[in-house]
């Protein structure tokens, strides 16, 4: 509170050095925050790097899920061996020990091997541009203390994923052990392995779901009418008292490089304004209706805004060149507070109070689109640049070719020792608002390609070993006379029933879980349909390739061979 009230004070004092009227209650929302990793610590964006968390969380499941079951079939195989060693006098805790050292070496290995990959794919990260108004850099490499999270997350994943199939390996039936894999022993499958595919099915149909709902969301974020047009404009923010420019060099240069720009040939439109729509963020302020206090979001403009941005006014005027300070305030509404001004007649010539001063309504726009597009629309007020303190501007340029190296020569031509600007497209910068759908169908569509890779090695090991164990049994359908054909069928169909058993099991999970997710996903429904049935056929169908390999390996059995196999 103390530094807060202290940074309030010295704001007043900067605006009253500035010569801008003393209006407290228009800088009353002065803000102090702690320190984070994240602008304001947004509780939104926390959220959002949650789910990425809890998506990477998953994937570690499956992968854990998918080691689980091939050490189960790996210690079905080895069932005799281990036998042997228990009739030898092996007891079950140094059976288990030796398992689990087994086990625990491969996830740190594992460890390992994904903190190497992540250090490479983060550095790959931290060079691709961010969609941002002003440039932005991000540090996200991986450091000790995320080399030990990951040693100590892959142990405690060994540990929980290891426990079940080592204890199944380390089991003292010898006898029964010892008969299991003779000659005749038949048909046995590892249930444990079959129901840890199925899981790892499960999650994997889980992931493409989300990663599918995100692109889903991202196409419908795409096709949004903004209520503008946000094509073939050229962006540039000015930021003159950061070069040492006082009030009136300022104002002479926001004039002179309009001029310019205005007068360059494929250019239909120029325009300054205090900030860019559609950048996740807005200026909010209070005004008074009567008696009444209302919040309303606003931004400063000059009198070419409407027209490089097309937005269509409903009725009355635009901004004008004639709105200066000193001369009678007035502002353009959104229709949505054209209604709240006038909820019964016309809201033009209606007067408000902004920042203590009385401010008349001269024109209406159309509702459109300010910080993100899936916000309800807010009471929004255009006000003229001149008539409101605001240290930096934004050039606006509509052109119908690109402008970028004209307006960097304009600007450099003003003032040589002034550093080179940036230059976007206010449809590149408006892309942000779609970046948060676009990171997370990237993060959990990789994720969900790889937990499915895993799903479907996991399926194939499974269904190999299971196929293995039946040699002789094969064989001998074979020697009596069976169809290969039918034979490629029922192995085939063993990792089919895996695949229905998972989707029976993910499509549940993924209903229970995806509206979590709903305040990313725009209009998509969490339960969508189309998404879930499409992912969940892709599924199938990556479980029958996976199926095919062990099932043409076991249809060309020699019936010969199998007979003598032990």
């Amino acid at each position: 509170p103390a530094a807060q009230a202290e940074l309030s004070a010295l704001v007043q004092a900067e605006l009253r050095a500035l010569g801008a009227p003393d209006t407290p209650q228009a800088y009353s929302r002065v803000r102090v925050t702690p320190l984070t990793g994240l602008p304001g610590g947004s509780r939104g964006a926390f959220a959002f790097l949650g789910l990425l968390l809890g998506a990477a969380a998953l994937v570690l499941v499956i992968a854990g899920i998918n080691v689980a079951a091939m050490l189960s079939a790996r210690y079905a195989g080895r069932a005799r061996d281990l036998a042997v060693r228990a009739a030898l006098g092996a007891g079950r805790l140094r059976l288990m020990r030796q398992l689990f050292t087994e086990v625990l070496v491969l996830f740190v290995l594992g460890a390992l091997g994904g903190f190497i990959v992540a250090s490479a794919a983060t550095a790959g990260l931290e060079r691709l541009p961010l969609p941002a108004w002003v440039p932005l850099t991000i540090e996200i490499s991986p450091d000790l203390r995320v080399l030990a999270f990951a040693v100590a997350a892959s142990l405690a994943a060994g540990l929980a994923f290891g426990l079940a199939p080592a204890l199944q390996g380390a089991r003292r039936d010898i006898t029964d052990r010892l008969k299991a894999e003779s000659a005749g022993g038949g048909r046995r499958r590892g249930r444990l392995g079959r129901a840890l595919v199925a899981g790892q099915l499960a999650l994997s149909l889980v992931l493409l779901v989300a990663a599918g709902l995100f692109l889903r969301a991202m196409d419908r974020g795409g096709r949004v009418d903004p209520g503008f047009d946000r094509e073939n404009i050229a962006t540039v923010l000015l930021e003159p008292e950061s070069w040492g420019y006082d009030a009136v060099r300022s104002s002479a240069f926001y004039a002179t490089l309009r001029e310019r720009m205005a007068a360059t040939p494929g250019v239909t439109a120029v325009a300054y304004a205090s900030r860019l729509p559609l950048m996740l963020g807005s200026s909010v302020d209070t005004i008074t209706i009567g008696a009444a206090t209302q919040e309303a979001h606003y931004v400063g403009v000059d009198d070419g805004y409407f027209a490089v941005l097309r937005l269509p006014l409903r009725g009355g005027r635009a901004i004008a060149r004639t709105d200066v300070d000193g001369s009678p305030r007035v502002a353009v509404v959104n229709q949505t507070l054209a209604r709240i001004l006038a909820p019964d007649g016309e809201a033009i010539g209606r007067t408000f109070r902004f920042r203590d001063m009385d401010t008349t309504v001269v024109g209406i726009a159309r509702d459109a689109k300010y910080a993100s597009l899936d916000e309800a629309t807010p009471p929004f007020l255009y006000v003229p640049l001149a008539q409101i303190v605001e240290s930096r501007r934004v050039l606006l340029v509509r052109a119908s070719a690109p402008m970028g190296p004209t307006i960097v020569e304009a600007i450099r031509a003003r003032d040589p020792r002034l550093p080179a600007p940036r230059v976007s497209m206010l449809a590149d910068d408006a892309r942000v608002v779609l970046f948060p759908q676009r990171a997370a169908a990237i993060v959990t569509g990789g994720l969900g390609l790889t937990g499915l890779l895993l799903a479907a090695l996991g399926l194939y090991g499974t269904v190999a070993a299971s196929a293995a164990r039946r040699t002789r049994e094969i064989g001998i359908r074979l020697a009596l006379g069976a169809n290969r054909g039918d034979v490629l069928k029922d192995v085939i169909g063993d990792g089919a029933r895996l695949a229905v058993a998972g989707i029976a099991l993910g499509l549940p999970l993924a209903a229970v879980s995806m509206p979590l997710l709903k305040r990313w996903l725009f209009e998509v429904s969490p339960l969508d349909v189309a998404t879930y049935a499409s992912l969940a056929a892709l599924l199938a169908a990556v479980a029958v390739i996976a199926s095919w390999v062990p099932a043409r390996r076991a249809a060309a059995t020699d019936p010969l061979r199998a007979l003598r196999a032990d």
